[in-house]
């Protein structure tokens, strides 16, 4: 998808080199209608190609049917919406704005989460915005109408992170089952990330599990309790520049299959210009609620992760 292929290693001949072939458009025409006009209308807006704004949409998308939804291949084989994404470009090609576009609606809805928690009943905060202590109504309060305690007020879900450090990342899974999106303007702190608590890890393998949904169980000398992971989904949708693609290898130059879990979307440059195209706000509600309803979609998470 959206690849360009490279030009043979060694000294080439200007009288006999040969151009590569142009890179393949992103197949907007297959998406439902209101994803193929967010897709165009943003990246005439921008103006970028195609593929930054219909690639890690992908991902954030899948994140939103989570763990909600999986397709069977055949009996015994699901799959779930699963992706690992990375857009690759220079910069200042726009590949950082459109990523912004597309996760606007996980940005909105982790808002409107956060938002209800600090509201909930009993949750409402009664500080004095001038002083910061508790207002008069607060210190007048019977006992039994004191506020709870920070750990007695349960965390709202949380639908994405920057943190790429997988022990941090373990954690939020485990207290969002559903899934959660990995968003990263630069995939390389992605990988400078793994193992950067100790010299030899197995952060890389651990990420090749998460891709494929295998379960996982995870012993820290620091808890009772291991994490187990029974269907752990994560999407990842980031922007890399071409410069920096080496550091998504292998740093000893194995073959692990990690870089091949990556869907790359690899376009022709664009001429940067000035456009007064714009993305219409029907366009902007439109994809929020394709967001909005595969985030809706309910499923029983314990029949997922095997079966007929």
């Amino acid at each position: 998808m959206a690849r360009r292929s490279r030009p043979q290693q060694g000294p080439i001949q200007p009288a006999t080199a040969e151009p590569h072939a142009p890179a393949v458009a992103f197949p907007v025409e297959v998406l439902p209608p209101p994803l193929a006009r967010f897709v165009r209308e943003v990246a005439d807006a921008l103006p970028c190609p195609a593929d930054f704004v219909g690639v890690p949409m992908l991902a954030l998308l899948g994140c939103a049917i989570g763990t909600s939804r999986v397709l069977r291949v055949k009996p015994g084989w699901l799959e779930g919406p699963r992706l690992y994404t990375a857009v690759v470009a220079d910069t200042g090609t726009k590949k950082n704005p459109a990523l912004r576009f597309a996760a606007q609606p996980l940005y909105d809805r982790q808002r409107t989460l956060l938002q209800q928690s600090l509201h909930a009943p009993g949750c409402a905060d009664t500080t004095d915005p001038l002083t910061g202590q508790p207002s008069v109504l607060e210190t007048r309060q019977p006992p039994w109408m004191a506020r709870p305690s920070a750990r007695d007020v349960p965390s709202p879900p949380q639908l994405f992170t920057t943190d790429a450090t997988l022990e941090a990342f373990i954690v939020l899974l485990a207290q969002n089952p559903r899934g959660v999106a990995l968003i990263q303007d630069e995939l390389g702190a992605w990988t400078s990330a793994m193992d950067q608590y100790r010299q030899r890890g197995a952060d890389r393998q651990r990420w090749l599990s998460l891709w494929n949904g295998a379960p996982v169980i995870v012993n820290r000398k620091s808890r009772q309790q291991p994490i187990v992971l029974d269907n752990p989904l994560v999407c990842i949708a980031g922007c890399i520049a071409q410069d920096t693609l080496d550091e998504l290898s292998d740093a000893r130059g194995r073959e692990d299959g990690f870089i091949h879990r990556i869907l790359f979307a690899y376009p022709d440059p664009m001429p940067v210009r000035w456009t007064e195209a714009a993305v219409s706000d029907q366009t902007l509600q439109g994809y929020a609620d394709v967001y909005k309803a595969l985030w809706s979609l309910q499923g029983d998470l314990r029949q997922l992760g095997s079966g007929p």
